[in-house]
């Protein structure tokens, strides 16, 4: 009897384990989406025009021709949103900032706390 309700708990442990791991994902998810919001609230009511600020420029060359380049810090971008909000905060905010040239790369960068753009 005793062997038969250790069985029976010991399933439902598993389900409740599988249950918890849903609600963490799921609360994962929602947090993410609202840090996102929040961030653009934070932005929406500080109604400060984007800026970026330059960091240094240089010339590469390539197998074909050569490039001129610019690296600027975009400090206004939260770092905790998704590139995809970043791509689309830059091609509507920060496009006339950077012509006329184009956005090449995006990353983070851990040293200035920002985007490097």
């Amino acid at each position: 009897m005793d062997l038969q309700r250790y069985y029976r708990l010991e399933a439902e442990n598993e389900v409740l384990k599988k249950e918890k791991q849903e609600l963490e994902e799921k609360l994962k998810s929602e947090q993410k989406r609202l840090r996102e919001a929040c961030g653009a609230w934070r932005r929406l009511a500080q109604q400060q025009p984007p800026k970026a600020e330059f960091v240094e420029q240089g010339y590469r060359e390539t197998i074909d021709s050569g490039y001129h380049f610019k690296v600027y810090l975009v400090k206004d971008i939260p770092l905790d949103l998704d590139i995809e909000e970043v791509m689309k905060a830059l091609k509507e905010d920060y496009a006339p900032l950077f012509h006329p040239y184009r956005v090449f790369a995006v990353r983070t960068n851990s040293r200035h706390g920002c985007w490097l753009v």
